[in-house]
């Protein structure tokens, strides 16, 4: 794992939806994506920079900590990475309808009503100490922060559904 320099990176938006990356040998890379290492548990720490050709991957290095790049950089990268991770938050649920070993899911989230289709829980209901998240049939992730701040009806149906 080779940990890139902050004072010594620069990015940049690009039109194409990747980032470009200049670095300390003034070498600009083109087709940069950020990913987080550990996307639910430490968002803004271990972000591999990697180039990406022909469909595949090629790590540049590691941001160990994106609080250590100034402020306009810190924005380039949370926003390239807000639309990488595009996540809705669950903030009330109205129902859900379980038929054909599937449940169907009608809830508000911070981006309006939504209904989505989730199969198996199991496989695609994930808890980590008070956030749920949550993989739908279209592969689609929502999220819920803290169950325990939903509505008290969305809390015991979640409750009832998860445990």
């Amino acid at each position: 794992m080779v940990s890139l320099d902050f004072s010594e990176i620069k990015f940049e938006q690009g039109n194409d939806g990747f980032l470009r990356l200049q670095y300390y040998d003034d070498k600009i890379y083109h087709n940069i994506t950020c990913i987080r290492l550990f996307p639910l548990t430490n968002p803004d720490k271990y972000i591999s920079v990697c180039r990406v050709e022909e469909n595949e991957y090629i790590e540049l290095g590691i941001i160990l900590d994106i609080s250590l790049l100034n402020s306009d950089q810190q924005e380039i990268v949370r926003r390239h990475l807000e639309l990488r991770y595009f996540i809705p938050e669950i903030i009330d649920i109205y129902k859900i309808t379980t038929k054909n070993h599937t449940e169907i899911w009608d809830v508000l989230t911070d981006k309006g009503e939504k209904q989505f289709i989730v199969k198996d829980k199991n496989e695609n209901v994930w808890i980590f100490k008070k956030k749920i998240v949550i993989n739908d049939v279209n592969n689609i992730k929502y999220k819920i922060s803290e169950y325990q701040k939903l509505p008290k009806k969305a809390r015991i149906l979640i409750e009832k559904y998860l445990l």
